[in-house]
């Protein structure tokens, strides 16, 4: 979604904060916070420079005592001079003092990627890995400390971080790639083993350089508090610096880079013995540099889970978080927490945010900078805040989540919110037995754009499409594809309606071809005029046609295949294997059928006129979550100017193809035939080329 507001930011210098080891730290009282994208204020938030000539990359520990302590990287330098981790510490998030150096590096080496977390009694663990400026047997000489990765140390406090011991026993990393590079937070799991993240990257040419073509995170575990550790399992297959959490029992989230672009959460129910697939869950911002990457996760005391996160998009660049009280099924939108100076007025090397949650439940946020408003100079920053209430952030609920979440529509969401509207300046013309337009989702306004933007009966001739008879689906059909109320949304959630009533009751038959054949000619007439680019032809016969049946229609659906216009009806719901209903079995009408929500396994109509498979309860809710899915691909069509002519004679034909080459195959045992079913992601990956 493109910004719809910008809001200018205010900082008020609020007070100096004095350490008796460092200079003064400036506390920031953030009045206004940047409302990009739809980011909320953040009441009452303060921001120190915690740490200064320091590039951090901070991990914070709560510890027992209350007290936070921040891990981090001790140079002014992305990685270009010799360094090591020191050990910060503070009780509100606003007063730092150094209590160690933690690493003693070794010559012409970098001590600085690491993780750190608590062992079982309490110790504070680290694993510190990093890089050597020393030529590798070999190869060639390197730029300047990119010869190789480092071994990672494993280091213990038992005094809160004050005084370290060292042990050299990590395992070694895989021939042809990088050691092992610890990230983000070491946590006890519900068998008192201990877990980490490390990842790793591919040698693109092991023989000359170091450079890498392919990253990779993995699970690691402890089972004697953090002395020795052994790989478990592969987290992400195309990630590298990787945050995991306990949800709790054997339940685990991690958040996981995917490259320079966006945040993937990965979950796991075994203990980390196996993870599932990822989940794009921030945005990947413009698509041609970094996006919102590194996440963070912790979970609040009202239950609620944070995921903090490094925001890198243009214009953008900063630290935001968003919340979920369905352990990160759904998220709210984002929250602002610090604004960075980007690439082109000498900062942009930013983020890598981490947090905890002080008893008094402020939230402190430590994040890094090159540069921002208040310092210029690479710095340890913390933000120092107080989430909103459920009732005031809640999350962006979908109208279907299992429906969409398998459908990777939700993923679309997040992924493309900088670079696509979903659906604004288009109209999905609904075509059903009426709608009772007083129902407040349909009377909604949303940035001063209404919901329906126009109405008619083709069956009276007039503009009251109100149900008559036996009429009543009409009015609720629009939800998986359109609904923008309280939080909830369909899938082209910023699309307008006309809403067309062309017959009695949904469950029409064949000679309602009639009624249904003006409304069609209307959606013709007015495509133009009112921006119509896709048509829900929701009506079902409830027969099991093998072959079309030639009716009044066929020539308006030929008229708007020839225009481009998306027409889509569903299949039918009676587990028919033989035909479909009318008038889906028609010529250029694709027919939508469905799979099990969760699940890829065909249910109810299908029949080889069937074009698509999208998880639903019904078929009348999977063609309404295609609708929605054909207005995102088309704007996504025209904004990456993707060539479709190889694809379809129209764009609505070509849209069908693309969904189908990059849909999931799907065999039915029962019929002996493959479908394919819509994954809306996939396809927008294909046509915006990020």
């Amino acid at each position: 979604m493109k910004p719809s507001l910008i809001r200018i930011i205010h900082f008020v210098l609020a007070a100096y904060v004095v350490s008796a080891q460092e200079p003064p730290r400036r506390v920031i009282a953030i009045d206004n916070v940047c409302a990009w994208f739809k980011e909320t204020q953040v009441p009452h938030a303060r921001r120190v420079v915690a740490v200064e000539n320091a590039c951090a990359w901070p991990s914070l520990t709560l510890m027992r005592d209350g007290n936070v302590v921040a891990v981090l990287h001790n140079k002014p330098a992305h990685a270009t001079m010799e360094a090591d981790v020191e050990c910060w510490a503070s009780s509100d998030g606003l007063k730092w003092e150094k209590r160690s150096t933690v690493t003693q590096h070794e010559a012409q080496t970098i001590r600085m990627n690491h993780a750190a977390g608590l062992s079982n009694n309490g110790d504070l663990i680290v694993l510190c890995s990093g890089w050597t400026d020393v030529k590798q047997p070999g190869r060639p000489k390197q730029a300047p400390f990119r010869d190789a990765v480092l071994r990672p140390w494993v280091l213990r406090s038992s005094d809160g971080g004050r005084t370290w011991t060292k042990r050299d026993t990590f395992p070694a990393g895989d021939a042809g790639w990088s050691e092992h590079i610890p990230f983000g937070d070491i946590w006890k799991g519900s068998d008192d083993a201990l877990h980490a993240s490390c990842y790793q990257g591919e040698f693109s040419e092991p023989a000359t350089s170091s450079e890498t073509k392919n990253r990779r995170s993995w699970h690691f575990r402890s089972d004697d508090n953090g002395a020795t550790w052994q790989r478990i399992s592969l987290i992400g297959p195309r990630h590298n610096e990787t945050d995991i959490f306990p949800l709790g029992g054997k339940a685990w989230l991690a958040a996981a880079r995917f490259n320079h672009s966006a945040v993937d959460l990965i979950r796991s129910d075994d203990d980390g013995v196996t993870w599932q697939s990822p989940r794009r869950v921030t945005s990947i911002g413009d698509g041609k540099d970094h996006g919102e990457v590194n996440g963070h996760l912790n979970r609040l005391k009202d239950g609620r889970l944070l995921l903090s996160y490094t925001v890198r998009t243009k214009g953008k660049e900063g630290v935001c978080a968003k919340l979920s009280n369905d352990e990160g099924l759904t998220w709210t939108e984002p929250v602002r927490l610090a604004n960075h100076i980007g690439w082109a007025q000498g900062g942009g090397d930013n983020g890598y945010p981490s947090s905890v949650q002080l008893a008094n439940g402020r939230i402190v946020t430590a994040w890094y900078a090159k540069k921002t408003a208040e310092h210029d100079g690479y710095h340890m920053g913390a933000t120092v805040w107080e989430a909103p209430t459920a009732d005031k952030l809640p999350a962006i609920e979908p109208a279907q989540p299992a429906e969409f979440t398998h459908a990777r529509i939700t993923e679309a969401w997040a992924a493309y919110a900088d670079l696509l509207s979903f659906g604004k300046g288009q109209t999905l013309a609904l075509l059903d037995d009426g709608c009772t337009l007083s129902k407040p989702e349909w009377k909604a306004v949303a940035d001063g754009v209404p919901k329906v933007r126009v109405a008619y009966d083709a069956v009276d001739g007039d503009d009251d499409p109100k149900h008559e008879g036996k009429g009543y689906h009409g009015s609720t059909i629009g939800i998986p594809s359109s609904l923008n109320y309280q939080g909830k949304r369909g899938v082209a959630y910023n699309n307008q309606l006309a809403i067309v009533r062309s017959l009695e009751c949904c469950h029409g038959k064949i000679a309602d071809s009639a009624s249904l054949a003006r409304a069609l000619q209307w959606v013709i007439d007015h495509h133009t005029e009112h921006h119509i680019t896709t048509v829900n032809v929701a009506p079902v016969d409830d027969q099991e046609h093998a072959e079309p049946v030639p009716t009044e229609i066929d020539d308006k659906l030929a008229t708007l295949r020839e225009l481009g216009i998306w027409v889509s009806a569903p299949a039918g719901n009676h587990h028919f294997t033989g035909g479909i209903s009318w008038p889906a079995s028609q010529p250029n009408c694709f027919a939508i059928g469905a799979v099990i929500p969760g699940k890829d396994t065909v249910t109810l109509d299908r029949h080889p006129k069937v074009d698509l498979l999208v998880p639903a309860k019904a078929t009348s809710s999977s063609n309404a979550i295609v609708c929605g899915s054909a207005m995102i691909l088309r704007e996504a069509i025209e904004k990456s100017g993707y060539e479709w002519t190889s694809h379809g004679k129209n764009i609505a034909e070509a849209m069908m193809k693309i969904f189908q080459n990059t849909g999931k195959p799907v065999d039915d045992p029962a019929t002996k035939r493959s479908y394919r079913r819509l994954d809306l992601m996939a396809a927008l990956e294909l046509v915006m080329k990020k």
